[in-house]
């Protein structure tokens, strides 16, 4: 199906708020975050970082001078085969504008897919988590409800629809916004009993952020003729840090998806993340790829960015902009595959330049999205190593475009291959991996992040984005890794909150800097196991030593499994800090 040309959108109509009902439940509504050095734009349909124009992605911003966005806009892309073998494709913008997604949730009759009201965005701080805690806490009632703690649009959650201007919360639908469950005691979201807003499942690797976004979204592709809308539903959650231990992550931007599968059969899915940069005036940018750390970065050809227009200009020493795979989509592979090998990343270029060949330019329909997901080019060809990557003689092929080192004249760059440089599209795939009926345990998580330090030139701020990727390795892969600290640890009383947790696990002290402390009434301890926000065993003791040594790990919430003599087993938490 040839994707259509539309403009990307009637601004005009779009409330430029969360929270709010929209006009209409299918015009998307617009958010903002900015807890950091970013100032960032999100939209309802999955659109990221656009105003559609120059972008809405400002580092360095102020009132005065918003400055200059390096992302126009961003997205997710993905294509899905079915089991009669037909490939459905969505992707964030088309050719000519517009998008294939849709804000919103599904609803499921039979083969029936239709779309259900679910456009808003919902946003929640650090500070109305911590203060919703200690309210909790004091006497174990919340004394003063917080908005946007009540109104999460979490699994379960009874106060939904009063906080929400009646909208009504998905009954048959548990993938829904994560949380913690702070008392363990069922599965569905009770922020009258403690429960608060999580960006993911447990606390992610710096501890709270300062600000979370959530919103659901889905394709608009017809699934089998008559049939509705593709059966595709991508929940998002977009978070920051203001971090002054650890610069980076002030500059940075985390956007996480979880797909779920509303149809009754498995499908074989790609996914990628597309990005159009602009690193200050698009003429002159190039790009490049870190195959080991899953990341796909632009940067100004020189050190001196020019001025060609409305976009503005860097000047001299301009930035570098990273887009990296922070989690990637971790799961079973698809046995059938049309390239060389399996493979679970791929990244490669798409040019907007006049003089680029039709094969490296964006794709018009869905056979050619699905070969760019694939790391394939355009028109099918493969991505060979050296050169533009495209249609290179004897060269061999490859799945990431121009790896090398910028300041090595021997390896693959852009700068060695004197490529000319100009407009660039960014796209970092994922796949093929399967996709079960109605799972969602399918996640994958983005990083945006901006390097541009004083005195630094072009190159060099290229190399605080790779230098910066230990701070962005998670526990699922490098199980080794130990943490950055940049977190303010969650206010946890041992003896008001860790009893309500369990009804005979007591831990103490809570949160513990060396060592806690675990007993349960009545009953031998055998076995302790603490768990990360990954659900990743961090520990586990095979000693009926009830003394737990915790020094070494990172800082942030656990949960704690105890497994008793009898075969029973307790549940508890923990939050370490250092």
């Amino acid at each position: 199906m040839l994707l259509k040309k539309l403009p990307l959108f009637t601004i005009s109509l779009v409330l430029n708020l969360s929270c709010l009902p929209a006009q209409s439940d299918t015009i998307p509504v617009s958010a903002v975050i900015h807890a950091n050095n970013i100032r960032a734009t999100v939209w309802s349909n999955g659109l990221l970082f656009s105003d559609g124009g120059t972008g809405a992605f400002f580092p360095e911003f102020n009132e005065q001078e918003p400055g200059i966005a390096p992302i126009q806009a961003a997205g997710l892309w993905i294509s899905h085969v079915d089991p009669g073998g037909a490939y459905y494709t969505d992707i964030t913008r088309k050719i000519g504008g517009g998008s294939d997604f849709m804000p919103g949730q599904l609803e499921r009759e039979g083969f029936i897919y239709s779309h259900r009201d679910f456009n808003r965005i919902w946003k929640v701080t650090k500070a109305e988590i911590i203060a919703h805690v200690q309210d909790y806490q004091d006497n174990q009632v919340i004394d003063d409800p917080i908005p946007a703690i009540f109104s999460w649009p979490a699994w379960g959650n009874q106060f939904f629809e009063a906080y929400n201007n009646g909208m009504e919360l998905p009954e048959s639908q548990p993938h829904l916004a994560r949380y913690w469950d702070l008392q363990a005691i069922n599965p569905e979201y009770n922020p009258d009993k403690g429960d608060f807003p999580l960006p993911i499942v447990g606390l992610s690797e710096f501890g709270l952020p300062s600000e979370i976004l959530w919103f659901s979204f889905h394709g608009t592709h017809t699934f089998g003729e008559g049939q509705g809308v593709s059966p595709i539903l991508i929940n998002c959650c977009v978070y920051a840090y203001e971090c002054s231990e650890e610069e980076i992550l002030s500059n940075t931007i985390f956007v996480d998806y979880q797909i779920i599968n509303k149809g009754p059969e498995q499908y074989c899915v790609n996914t990628g993340m597309w990005a159009d940069v602009s690193m200050g005036c698009p003429d002159d940018d190039y790009m490049g790829t870190v195959p080991e750390d899953w990341m796909a970065y632009a940067y100004n050809s020189d050190n001196v960015d020019d001025d060609c227009g409305d976009q503005g200009s860097y000047g001299e020493n301009p930035p570098a902009l990273g887009m990296r795979w922070v989690k990637p989509f971790f799961c079973t592979l698809c046995d059938e595959c049309d390239f060389v090998e399996p493979y679970k990343h791929t990244a490669t270029a798409i040019y907007e330049n006049g003089d680029a060949p039709p094969g490296q330019t964006y794709p018009e329909n869905e056979p050619e999205v699905f070969r760019y997901l694939n790391g394939h080019w355009r028109d099918g060809s493969y991505l060979n190593f050296g050169g533009s990557g495209y249609q290179v003689p004897g060269n061999d092929i490859t799945t990431h475009i121009f790896p090398g080192d910028v300041t090595d004249p021997a390896s693959w760059t852009e700068i060695s291959a004197n490529r000319p440089p100009g407009k660039r599209n960014m796209l970092s795939a994922m796949g093929r991996f399967e996709l079960p009926p109605n799972v969602g345990y399918n996640t994958g998580t983005v990083a945006f992040t901006f390097a541009r330090s004083p005195g630094k030139n072009h190159l060099e701020n290229i190399k605080i984005l790779q230098d910066s990727m230990p701070y962005f390795t998670t526990a699922i892969i490098d199980p080794t890794y130990d943490y950055p600290v940049c977190t303010t640890p969650m206010p946890v009383d041992s003896e008001e909150i860790t009893p309500a947790a369990s009804d005979r696990l007591l831990v103490f002290p809570n949160p513990a800097a060396s060592a806690f402390t675990v007993k349960s009434e009545g009953k031998q301890i055998k076995r302790i196991t603490l768990l990360n926000g990954f659900g990743k065993i961090a520990l586990q003791s095979e000693t009926t030593d009830i003394s737990i040594q915790v020094g070494h790990l990172a800082s942030g919430l656990y949960l704690i499994k105890a497994e008793m003599e009898d075969g029973s087993i307790e549940m508890g938490k923990v939050v370490v800090v250092r």
